[in-house]
């Protein structure tokens, strides 16, 4: 693969894995229209999701920061952890990981049916008019004002399922925990920032899934890895500022005429 073929690739994970338009439903649908692989190796493409989580972290480094102190103060005060569900950052932590409890779930059980999804393009055309149905949804939704406190286990649960059905191609994961979060009435800034927070263990732990199906290093080049390593990164640090911003206006609907079109046009295709 030539550096550029790996720069582009960088760029399409950067926008698609952050943009509420599916990074999974592209991958089918460009896989299928071109007869290519989008990676000759598990290493290229455990670099890109390593550099989308990376700028996560980079994103969330302040808020990840006081996740860090507040657990820290926790081993020097063992007299708050009684008080552990209640204060914002340990009921974030706790919320997390309910939601990741479900996504976990579904990965582990529906894992085989949810991979042969990937050579069906036209069941991903279906899922993108999904994601536009939830995106679309969100316009109706004008009351926004449940903060942490008043999020439930149940409201975490619901998210978390969320997220494991995004495992199916076309349907984005961003797209839609947010929008379920959305329509449960959460704040707009806790819906963006708890759906990428919680993107974390998920793209850590597809991480390491993928790693473990390494049997043999097959080098795409050097050049062609770092390039798309670098433009996933910083791409995908620019999708995720653009996202949560929107997503703060109210604007999050904007998406989903895209992921209409696209979804119309995959299955009128094939």
């Amino acid at each position: 693969m030539h550096t550029l073929e790996g720069i582009g690739l960088g760029i399409l994970q950067g926008l698609t894995e952050f943009l509420p338009v599916s990074s999974s439903g592209h991958l089918v649908i460009m896989e299928a229209l071109f007869k290519v692989h989008r990676a000759d190796s598990v290493i290229f493409e455990v670099s890109l999701h390593f550099a989308t989580l990376l700028a996560i972290i980079v994103y969330y480094r302040k808020r990840l920061g006081g996740f860090i102190s507040y657990v820290r103060g926790l081993f020097v005060s063992p007299a708050h952890h009684s008080s552990f569900i209640h204060h914002p950052d340990g009921r974030m932590l706790y919320l997390i990981f309910i939601a990741c409890i479900p996504t976990a779930l579904i990965g582990v059980f529906f894992k085989d049916r949810i991979e042969s999804l990937f050579n069906k393009p036209e069941l991903a055309g279906f899922a993108l008019l999904v994601t536009s149905v939830f995106l679309a949804s969100t316009s109706l939704k004008k009351k926004n004002q449940r903060d942490i406190s008043q999020m439930s286990v149940v409201m975490a649960v619901l998210i978390g399922t969320a997220q494991g059905i995004a495992l199916i191609p076309g349907i984005s994961r961003s797209g839609i925990t947010i929008s379920v979060a959305l329509l449960l009435g959460l704040d707009r800034r806790l819906s963006a920032d708890f759906s990428f927070l919680l993107a974390i263990p998920a793209i850590f732990g597809a991480t390491l899934i993928s790693l473990k199906d390494i049997t043999e290093i097959h080098s795409i080049g050097l050049g062609a890895t770092i390039g798309g390593f670098l433009a996933a990164g910083i791409i995908g640090y620019c999708a995720l500022y653009l996202l949560v911003n929107i997503v703060r206006q109210g604007k999050f609907y904007l998406f989903a005429p895209y992921c209409f079109i696209l979804g119309i046009s995959t299955i009128m295709v094939f």
